[in-house]
């Protein structure tokens, strides 16, 4: 919070004129957004209030972000590009399926506030925003998902687009096990024994790491079959 504040200070100290400086004002924007949005929450974030904090007139903010969703795609994206490279750096050869499965899982757990957006990725941030935007940040995420396919060949042994199509299937598994795992908007003591039973049961339960590998395995075994 301090490194954001003290940039966002000096980012308002001057009017941004050069690249370098429309940049950097750009991230300063993302920094504080972040920061509001694990304060508060994505339902709650608010453009703003996000104004304020940094000392902008609106108008000056929706210069560099035409809408919320706009913000939230371009700081989804920014995260991935974090995930990617930590999974990058966590990732060696000679690793175990389960080992690999392990450090994928501990690489999303990292980041709470990625996961929610790429929760909501496709279903509500796409789609209100333009198809510039959409165009762009599509490109983004697929070469960030290449360069991590062409990095894993050697670890995992599979073809870079086996490696693409198997990291967005995790993914997706990873999203889906962890939305189920959400706490009940109910005080789970007023919800029916049988059901609080089952809530309970299935939040003990690690759904990722048995299923992914499961996925992992069975890729390997077609590849084996042809």
């Amino acid at each position: 919070m301090m490194k954001t504040a003290e940039n966002a200070a000096r980012v308002r100290a001057r009017r941004a004129v050069s690249k370098a400086d429309k940049t950097q004002r750009r991230d300063t924007i993302l920094q504080a957004a972040d920061a509001q949005m694990y304060a508060v929450g994505i339902d709650a974030f608010s453009m703003e209030v996000l104004a304020r904090e940094l000392g902008f007139a609106r108008g000056t903010l929706y210069r560099y972000f035409a809408t919320r969703e706009e913000l939230l795609l371009e700081l989804t994206v920014q995260k991935r590009d974090i995930w990617t490279a930590d999974l990058i750096a966590a990732v060696s050869s000679g690793m175990t399926d389960a080992q690999f499965i392990n450090v994928f899982k501990a690489c999303c757990d990292s980041d709470e506030l990625h996961l929610r957006l790429s929760g909501r990725l496709e279903s509500v941030i796409e789609q209100n925003v333009t198809l510039e935007c959409y165009i762009l940040a599509k490109q983004k995420m697929h070469h960030s998902l290449r360069l991590l396919a062409e990095h894993l060949v050697d670890a995992l042994n599979l073809e870079p687009t086996e490696i693409s199509h198997l990291i967005l299937v995790l993914g997706a598994l990873y999203i889906g096990a962890q939305q189920m795992m959400m706490t009940p908007p109910f005080n789970p003591d007023d919800l029916p024994q049988e059901l609080r039973y089952a809530m309970e049961t299935a939040h003990k339960q690690d759904l990722f790491a048995p299923n992914a590998l499961y996925i992992l395995t069975g890729l390997r075994q077609e590849n084996h079959s042809r």
